[in-house]
């Protein structure tokens, strides 16, 4: 059975470089270790490729869906249908502004938590039974509303944190792919 890894973000070179599209840089990070290449169909950006590790093998559609983050579940749906691929195994890389920047939590289920991306998911799989790989961007000051913050600049700090922060990212998505929930979580969660 194939998988799905999927990056959330908003196309255009406008929020390349936000919070908000972290997801998207995973799975760009993740293309280019699998050594795929992006091809644009069903609105999006996909990647096929093999994941191996050792005996374990998996094919892998990476995605990045071209309509803005509140309608990423057509596009997702579309591939999902095309590669004969079930909501449970489906990998969503998303931002999460409940954790602290650089955290990394990994779940299968549960809400959205006023993520528009996910929210739109759940409402086209017709299920919240999908692996979410979470990625802390922090919370903006008291002042400042969420979307300028998702949809501004990184500090210095944090770009400075941004590749090692990235690369554990691919290593957390790649994980549920290739081991267990419970072995990723055993990872990333004590360090969060």
């Amino acid at each position: 059975m194939a998988w799905i890894v999927c990056g959330l973000g908003n196309p255009g070179t406008k929020y390349e470089q936000t919070p908000h599209n972290v997801g998207f840089r995973t799975v760009d990070e993740l293309c280019e270790q699998l050594g795929a290449r992006w091809s644009s169909k069903f609105n999006a950006l996909i990647a096929e490729a093999n994941a191996s590790s050792g005996a374990n093998a998996q094919k892998v559609v990476l995605m990045k869906p071209q309509q803005f983050m509140n309608l990423s579940g057509g596009p997702l749906k579309q591939v999902a249908n095309y590669f004969k691929i079930l909501a449970d195994n489906l990998v969503v890389v998303h931002d999460d502004i409940d954790l602290h920047f650089g955290a990394i939590k990994v779940k299968f289920g549960g809400g959205d938590a006023g993520h528009n991306g996910l929210c739109s998911i759940t409402k086209s799989f017709g299920t919240n039974e999908y692996y979410r790989v979470r990625l802390g961007v922090g919370r903006p000051s008291e002042s400042a509303a969420v979307s300028s913050y998702v949809l501004g600049q990184f500090s210095k700090a944090q770009k400075n944190e941004l590749p090692e922060f990235l690369a554990r990212a691919v290593d957390a998505s790649l994980g549920l792919i290739m081991t267990t929930l419970e072995e990723v979580q055993r990872k990333f969660h004590s360090k969060s």
